[in-house]
């Protein structure tokens, strides 16, 4: 059952004119939008405790010079003390709904993110970030749904990332016979 916040978020975003914001990739207003559905998700399921611990990595600029034929993810955030790295996506005009699934979830130990901050951080606690990617479609109700269980149990404080590799697939056409066995 989802909470009041989580309801009222979707249906807030439901009613935007530009929605399901389709054209994030060239259209700044669609963008903008789809960031902000993206921030109060996470807004609402992250502690507040840790909200400060969380960096932005993404922004419109690169899309709008090198087009985005190749990005499914355009919102990112990175904790560098945890060494995580969560992003987000939603599918663009280039990226039809219909060819994807409802849902993708992905957890993979990432060397690309320890490189790109190593110099910034000195010593850490392994060569590799944890990434954790959310590719879904947001003109599903189900979806959310599982989208905000899988938010709650990737902001638990006992949750690892050994938990959420057992969530790793795609779920297609709103089947989600395989997430129930994954969160049993």
């Amino acid at each position: 059952m989802k909470s009041q916040p989580d309801l009222h978020l979707m249906q807030i975003f439901q009613q935007h004119p530009r929605f399901p914001f389709q054209h994030w990739d060239h259209e700044y207003d669609d963008y903008c939008a789809m960031n902000l559905m993206f921030i109060y998700m996470l807004k609402f399921k992250r502690p507040a405790s840790v909200l400060h611990k969380w960096e932005y990595l993404r922004a419109f600029d690169p899309y709008r010079i090198k087009g985005a034929e190749g990005i499914f993810y355009p919102f990112a955030c990175v904790n560098h003390a945890t060494q995580q790295v969560f992003t987000i996506g939603i599918p663009s005009k280039h990226h039809a709904a219909d060819e994807y699934a409802n849902l993708s979830i992905s957890t993979v130990e990432e060397p690309f993110y320890f490189e790109v901050f190593k110099d910034r951080f000195g010593e850490t606690q392994r060569d590799y970030y944890h990434l954790t990617s959310i590719y879904f479609d947001p003109t599903f109700e189900q979806v959310w749904e599982k989208v905000y269980q899988f938010l709650d149990l990737y902001f638990a404080a006992q949750s690892t990332p050994a938990d959420l590799i057992n969530f790793n697939g795609h779920y297609v056409d709103k089947n989600f016979q395989d997430w129930i066995q994954a969160s049993q």
